[in-house]
């Protein structure tokens, strides 16, 4: 397999990184931690960005021009990902959008709705979340209980959804639900499009263990969803729900977004390590750096097999898993090796006068137990990667015997 760039690849990630450095604003090494101002500064420096970035062709660089994309294919869009992405410039509040919702919209939906919802979130104008796990059903997905009831020429949606990224800022929602209580659990479900600031429609925040809001429940009584906000066929959503958790992991830019923060923690072990003994814990500490970087090294070719994949006409398949797994248990890693490099530092949570990133690693620390649960936790994704992809046999508790 050929990971070289094209000449015509190569001008482009030249054309990109000329226009970083004439247009992008200084980096903020930006973490979830770090959300602490008003949502509405927030979100108006998401769409600054976002707006430049759609005005140089440099957003959804995938999608088809007419949508508000470029009609450039993955590579390109790899490339604007590593050079733009990692600068964590501004907080991407609409990042599931553009890795789950929106692409959903792109293959599953219909004309209408890709000419209404894709442009305005190109342009950085429209925020989206996903509405799929609740407090009941979070892997069993199938075993969700929110209900949407015909009424009339439209939708009543009634329940509650819980851990949804981003919901704070969102206009609107991709939502599964259940159609039809009759037949098999995987039958019966529908996923709408549902507007995030409709009466019936309520956010309320979940904080981190590390004090950041990203995660909350989201609940809806009598919430009305007009007919043309299907996706897909009615009691089709099962389809469309695997597409959306197959983008998720498939095209997930997680892996090199992975890059600049295992970067810092080893700037940060090699001033700690600079001028200390070297006793046989610091040796170790060295050791472990050196195996994380190999693995991201190994994550990086696994992503561009993906990408290989994608690029040749195939839709994201298990081996998305495989990154998804190895960036989790790898930033977690990454974190508890900065944290016993801290020492009695990594009490603090707002850094110190010292060293004034400290606070910055046991925020992240905190908040990378939860990166090996969201998306799919480690224990269904190392199955997946089992039976999926290495063809082995269920394992006896999964199978019923």
């Amino acid at each position: 397999m050929d990971f070289n760039l094209s000449p015509e690849q190569q001008q482009f990630q030249a054309r990109v990184r000329q226009w970083i450095a004439e247009h992008a604003p200084p980096a903020r090494g930006f973490s979830e931690a770090a959300m602490g101002e008003p949502l509405a500064a927030i979100r108006e420096r998401y769409a600054h960005w976002q707006r430049k970035r759609f005005d140089a062709g440099l957003t959804c660089v995938t999608w088809p021009r007419r949508y508000g994309g470029a009609g450039l294919g993955v590579v390109e869009h790899y490339i604007v990902t590593r050079e733009i992405d990692t600068l964590q410039v501004v907080p991407n509040i609409n990042i599931i959008g553009f890795g789950m919702c929106l692409p959903v919209i792109l293959h599953n939906g219909s004309e209408a709705q890709r000419q209404r919802y894709l442009p305005p979130a190109a342009r950085g104008e429209e925020i989206w979340c996903q509405l799929f796990s609740e407090p009941g059903a979070g892997s069993d997905l199938a075993g969700l209980k929110t209900r949407a009831e015909r009424d009339g020429d439209g939708w009543r949606v009634n329940g509650q959804k819980i851990w949804t990224s981003y919901a704070q800022y969102a206009d609107f929602g991709l939502l599964i639900a259940r159609s039809d209580a009759g037949g098999k659990k995987h039958q019966g479900l529908t996923m709408f499009l549902i507007d995030m600031r409709a009466p019936g429609v309520t956010v309320r925040p979940i904080r981190f263990n590390n004090g950041a809001h990203v995660f909350n429940e989201v609940f809806f009584d009598n919430a009305h969803v007009p007919a043309q906000n299907v996706i897909g066929e009615v009691n089709g959503g099962w389809k469309v729900a695997i597409d959306t958790l197959m983008y998720e992991r498939g095209t997930s830019n997680i892996h090199i977004l992975f890059r600049p923060l295992l970067e810092s923690v080893v700037d940060f072990a090699r001033a700690r390590l600079a001028h200390a003994p070297p006793t046989l814990a610091n040796q170790q500490a060295r050791a472990r750096l050196a195996r994380l970087l190999t693995r991201l090294q190994i994550m990086d070719v696994q992503g561009l097999r993906v990408v290989a994949g994608v690029e040749s006409g195939a839709p994201p398949g298990p081996e998305g898993s495989l990154v998804k797994l190895d960036w989790s248990e790898s930033n977690m890693d990454a974190q508890a090796v900065a944290m016993e490099l801290l020492g009695p530092l990594g009490v603090l949570l707002d850094g110190h006068d010292d060293i004034p990133a400290a606070g910055h690693f046991p925020r992240n620390w905190l908040r990378s137990f939860g990166n090996t649960i969201e998306a799919g936790s480690s224990e269904i994704l190392r199955n997946i990667v089992a039976e999926r992809i290495l063809g082995l046999p269920k394992d006896a508790a999964r199978s019923g015997k």
